[in-house]
């Protein structure tokens, strides 16, 4: 993990992961924040432009999602 560069972490993005995503992959992003509409969107843009073939979702203020597999394991 590396420190979210400046753009970000006005968003209350603190870290940045590298990525490799598979086929079909959902791109989560979470926030501690709260953010308006137009924050999310702007999140939203900015990585459809990175990962073109893949879905996004925007997490803030807590929220969390994970994804386990038939067998218990996770993703």
């Amino acid at each position: 993990m590396t420190k979210a560069p400046p753009e970000l972490a006005e968003l209350g993005i603190q870290e940045v992961r590298v990525l490799r995503p598979e086929p079909g992959d959902v791109i989560v992003f979470v926030t501690s924040k709260r953010l308006t509409m137009e924050q999310a969107d702007q999140i939203r843009e900015q990585a459809a432009a990175l990962f073109e073939t893949h879905r996004i979702a925007v997490l803030e203020d807590g929220m969390s999602v994970e994804v386990v597999r038939k067998g218990g394991e996770p993703k």
